[in-house]
């Protein structure tokens, strides 16, 4: 996770042995947050612990500026896309993965809970950071198609869920900046959106403009591949391994 050239060596032995039809890059999480200063601690083969976060306080919502994608986590993160290309040599297409704008903005706080407090308190304060981190995450993303990537593998995480928001909330916070990163990629060959968690709002986000849908098909409250590929007027549907 901490390497460009580790990510891509991890990839493509992956590939080599598991024969995917496609590759899902598989990225450290932090990396979308590291953009704005999120610190991260490695110990052993443990999962990276965040360790200090670039919002503190409401107005640090402001201090977000638009980042290039050609320099830091994202040049790294590319750097390592253009080895995958290399090593795949066109086998087999690869996604980059990419957390929704929503995601990405919660990340920068030391909890969802916090997060979800500045949402409802301070909303024009993490629109402004919401159009920000969009705006950066689309230059990248297209960034990653220039290097050979199909698509994004867009992630929701905890977002695209009742158990969290409201869909009122979801539309007003995520679904524009949803689309706007959409519509980065619209040039792409194979877009994936990933509905996360139980209870999601699979049904609410099925015009969004992907090539495919995945989710768990056995969460709570979720729909199964069948129930799913009737609602997405048969757009390829992927389900998971338990």
């Amino acid at each position: 996770e901490t390497s460009a050239e580790g990510l891509a060596d991890a990839m493509l032995s992956f590939q080599q042995e598991f024969d995917w039809d496609f590759m899902k890059v598989n990225p450290r999480a932090s990396y979308h947050g590291e953009v704005w200063g999120l610190q991260v601690e490695y110990n052993g083969d443990s999962p990276p612990k965040s360790v200090s976060w670039p919002i503190r306080r409401p107005e640090d919502w402001q201090t977000l500026e638009v980042a290039s994608p050609q320099e830091g986590v994202l040049g790294e993160q590319l750097h390592a896309l253009k080895l995958i290309a290399n090593g795949l040599n066109g086998r087999v297409p690869f996604l980059m993965t990419v957390f929704s704008p929503l995601s990405i903005a919660s990340r920068l706080v030391p909890s969802e809970d916090l997060f979800l407090i500045y949402l409802r308190e301070y909303p024009e304060e993490v629109k402004r950071a919401l159009k920000v981190i969009t705006q950066t995450f689309s230059a990248f993303s297209h960034a990653c198609l220039e290097l050979g990537a199909a698509g994004i593998f867009m992630a929701t995480t905890s977002w695209a869920t009742s158990q969290r928001l409201s869909w009122e909330e979801y539309l007003s916070y995520a679904k524009q900046y949803d689309l706007d990163l959409l519509e980065a990629v619209s040039s792409a060959e194979f877009n994936l959106l990933h509905v996360c968690k139980d209870y999601n709002f699979l049904k609410e986000l099925q015009d969004y403009p992907a090539h495919a849908f995945n989710w768990d098909t056995h969460g709570s409250g979720n729909l199964s591949l069948t129930d799913g590929k009737a609602l997405l007027l048969g757009k390829p549907v992927i389900g998971g391994i338990p």
